[in-house]
């Protein structure tokens, strides 16, 4: 018994040690986040991430519609701006989140862009490697070096792009 609560007391001392590090997805390099970008295929005008809301309004114009929305784990109040079915979170007055379902909003890694009805082979560029499960690619996020908890995930139905989506867990 007393080997038990040794062994229990220098395994708990050890784990309170050891900081958790994030592993990325197995097949995967993760993506720096300072890349991701929006850009308005009309006037090629980008918002990156942590941009403000007046930069998103100055490259897409006013949107369709706009409101305001919790992030519930954080428990703050942020925005939600639509560009018809496209739909952009701003917390703290800065770009956090993003649903893309159509192509009115192309999204770029550095000067590489993808969108909404896009042949899946475009991702060749974007994203080398990737291979896709359940007809979607799943890469994290990180910043420098450190994985965040965030992921970019691009859904197909197989063939072209379907839907393109940055959030934070």
């Amino acid at each position: 018994m007393k080997k038990i609560l040794i062994l229990f007391g220098l395994l708990f001392s050890i784990l309170q040690n050891v900081q958790a590090q994030r592993i990325p997805l197995p097949g995967t390099q993760p993506i720096e986040i300072s890349e991701i970008n929006l850009k308005n295929p009309e006037n090629y005008k980008k918002i990156f991430y942590a941009e403000s809301a007046e930069k998103l309004i100055q490259a897409f114009g006013i949107p369709t519609s706009s409101e305001p929305y919790v992030f519930e784990m954080e428990e703050k109040i942020g925005s939600l701006y639509k560009y018809g079915s496209n739909n952009l979170y701003f917390k703290e007055n800065k770009l956090y989140l993003f649903i893309i379902k159509a192509n009115n909003i192309h999204v770029g890694r550095g000067n590489n862009y993808i969108k909404i009805g896009d042949p899946v082979n475009v991702l060749d560029t974007f994203y080398p490697n990737y291979s896709l499960e359940n007809n979607k690619l799943r890469t994290e996020l990180v910043v420098g070096s450190i994985i965040i908890d965030g992921s970019l995930i691009i859904k197909t139905n197989g063939s072209i792009i379907t839907e393109i989506v940055m959030y934070m867990d």
